[in-house]
């Protein structure tokens, strides 16, 4: 049987008013009839029922696209069952607006594959009705088959397109967000609830994550991270690139966040490094508890520690914000209590504790494990060195001791 013939014998008694643009149905009935057309359109509209009833879990289907698609897949199809030769097919912008539908509710291919195979074999066996002659049935499965292959290799590309540029413009957003967040950038709470699973009014810890010099293995970070999560017990924790070699870590509501210091061994073992900022609710939370991460990254750099906390060395990272300022700063204020050596290092420590205790000397004594006696001895000399009493210029004087503390030989001197 001669393909012209295979159309022509189309008929629908009262086709439903199309919905494509009139000028295509006008130019479909001059090359291939009007009853054609008007089955066309008729099976287009019992097609978007179709593709509705069998996605039963999708209940916001874009139902008039459908519609517009199948119509003008039905008249492509009549032409080439028609015998005019048609070029591969590229998809309409119905289409493309499909598979970006599709794509963005998370569905996967196989479903928009699925709906389209099921057409196929619905407009097959509607073209075949009333035909049981061998050469109908094989022209018409053939043209058919071929024609649904082609749109489901195009609609397959368009679908792996459209994924990647969801997720390359879904990322770009997610790190726009935190990156607005960090700067203090006004941020829709929504759009933070929707691009990254964090409820902005909670509380919110931030942390940083490093390896060794040149380390970008950033799976390693990632699974470091997981663990430190496992152990503070947050809601959600994002993960966001700050540069290479470094992972930052975003906690929603930690429960335990006081747990952080327990993955210092692991963490030492696997050469990583962990500063992290205090927990803070509010929008604001993460900005503010990002920036003491960034303070606890600077101290972090002096001690080597594998876990630094800024709510432990808050006061230390503001007075040594500029180390050589510090540096200039302990030895001005302890003079030879500044030096390098371990009877300087005794010193610093008695007078510490010394002021750590209210100036009580048999306080003072038992974390020193001496006698009071011996923390008198020492008192006097510190004074002597000094050239001042201990009760003078305190201020001064156990800010420098805290600096010596947490900076070491990076403020220290061999000259004091």
């Amino acid at each position: 049987m001669m393909l012209p013939d295979l159309v022509g014998a189309l008929r629908y008694e009262q086709a439903p008013t199309p919905l494509s643009d009139a000028a295509m149905f006008a130019a479909a009935e001059a090359e291939i009839g009007p009853e054609v057309v008007a089955w066309a359109v008729a099976t287009a509209s019992d097609t978007r029922g179709l593709v509705v009833e069998t996605n039963p879990d999708v209940d916001d289907l874009p139902v008039e696209r459908i519609g517009r698609t199948a119509e003008a897949m039905l008249l492509d199809l009549a032409r080439e069952l028609a015998g005019q030769p048609m070029p591969s097919p590229s998809l309409s912008a119905d289409q493309r607006e499909i598979v970006r539908y599709t794509v963005e509710r998370g569905l996967p291919a196989d479903r928009i594959v699925s709906s389209l195979r099921t057409v196929q074999q619905c407009w097959t066996r509607r073209l075949l009705a009333n035909r049981s002659d061998p050469d109908s049935v094989h022209t018409v499965v053939a043209v058919v088959s071929r024609y649904f292959d082609r749109v489901v290799d195009k609609v397959l590309s368009e679908y792996r397109a459209q994924s990647e540029y969801v997720v390359v413009s879904a990322e770009a957003q997610r790190r726009k967000i935190i990156a607005n967040l960090i700067d203090g950038e006004p941020v829709d709470s929504d759009l933070v609830r929707a691009r990254l699973g964090v409820e902005p009014t909670g509380e919110h810890l931030a942390l940083l994550l490093h390896g060794d010099e040149g380390d970008d293995d950033a799976q390693r970070l990632r699974c470091a991270a997981n663990l430190v999560n496992d152990l503070v017990r947050s809601d959600v924790a994002v993960a966001h690139e700050v540069g290479p070699g470094s992972l930052g870590v975003w906690l929603s509501n930690p429960r335990t966040p006081g747990a952080l210091e327990q993955s210092a061994p692991q963490l030492a073992h696997r050469k990583l490094r962990l500063v992290a900022g205090s927990v803070h609710g509010g929008p604001s939370g993460f900005r503010r508890s990002h920036r003491e991460a960034l303070a606890a990254e600077q101290v972090a750099a002096y001690t080597g520690d594998p876990v630094v906390c800024y709510g432990d060395i808050a006061l230390a990272a503001l007075l040594g914000i500029d180390i050589e300022l510090a540096g200039w700063f302990v030895r001005d204020h302890l003079g030879p209590l500044a030096g390098r050596d371990p009877g300087a290092a005794e010193l610093r420590a008695t007078l510490a504790e010394f002021y750590r205790h209210n100036h009580s000397l048999v306080a003072a004594a038992a974390p020193l494990h001496v006698h009071r006696n011996t923390v008198v001895y020492r008192v006097r000399r510190i004074e002597r060195l000094l050239g001042h009493p201990v009760t003078e210029s305190v201020p001064e004087v156990r800010s420098a001791l805290l600096l010596a503390e947490t900076y070491g030989d990076f403020v220290l001197s061999d000259e004091a």
